[in-house]
C-alpha cells in the first residue's frame, strides 16, 4: 500500500506551493510590504533597546508584536501550501496576539495584572481594542466563528486527501 502522506509531503505539498507562489504573485508582495511595515519597527525598538526590562509594558509589546508577526507569517506559508481552514486560526491568534500587546501600553491597570499573571485574560484586551477600532471585533468575531470554534460552517475537509 502506497504511503499517501510521505507522498503528500514530498510531492504534492511542494506542486502545490510552487503552483500557488506563481499565481498568488501581487498577494505575496503584498504581504512581504505589510509584513515588513510590522518588522521594521519592531527592529528598531530592538536595536534601540538591547536589555530586556521587565518593569516596561513597550518591552512586552515588543515580545507580544514579534510573536503576532511570526503567526502572520506562519499563516501565510499554509495558505501558500494551500491549506484553507488551519491559516484563518492562527490569524485570530494573531489579532488576539496584537490587541495583547496594545492593551498592556495603553491600560496601565492591564499591564499591572499581565505582571503579576492574575489569570490574564486576553479576550478583554480584544474588547478594550475594538472600542478603538471597531473592526477589531467583526474580525475576531467572524474568525471565531468561522474558524476556530467547531461548527458545521467550518467543517468540510479541506487539503489533505488520500485513497485507501
Amino acid at each position: 500500500m502506497p504511503d499517501f502522506v510521505t507522498e503528500y509531503f514530498s510531492k504534492s505539498a511542494a506542486d502545490t506551493r510552487a503552483r500557488m507562489n506563481g499565481h498568488y504573485k501581487t498577494e505575496i508582495d503584498e504581504f512581504s510590504r505589510l509584513a515588513t511595515a510590522i518588522i521594521s519597527p519592531l527592529q528598531q525598538f530592538d536595536e534601540a533597546n538591547p536589555q530586556f526590562d521587565k518593569s516596561s509594558s513597550l518591552h512586552f509589546a515588543y515580545v507580544l508584536m514579534t510573536k503576532g508577526a511570526n503567526t502572520l507569517a506562519s499563516a501565510f506559508e499554509l495558505v501558500l501550501s494551500g491549506y484553507m481552514w488551519e491559516p484563518p486560526t492562527l490569524l485570530r491568534v494573531a489579532l488576539e496576539t496584537f490587541a495583547v500587546g496594545w492593551d498592556i501600553v495603553h491600560n496601565p491597570t492591564r499591564f499591572e495584572s499581565w505582571c503579576e499573571d492574575k489569570k490574564f485574560d486576553s479576550t478583554r484586551s480584544i474588547t478594550n481594542a475594538k472600542e478603538i477600532d471597531g473592526v477589531i471585533g467583526k474580525l475576531n468575531g467572524l474568525l471565531s466563528r468561522m474558524n476556530v470554534h467547531i461548527n458545521p460552517e467550518n467543517s468540510s475537509p479541506a487539503m489533505f486527501l488520500g485513497k485507501l
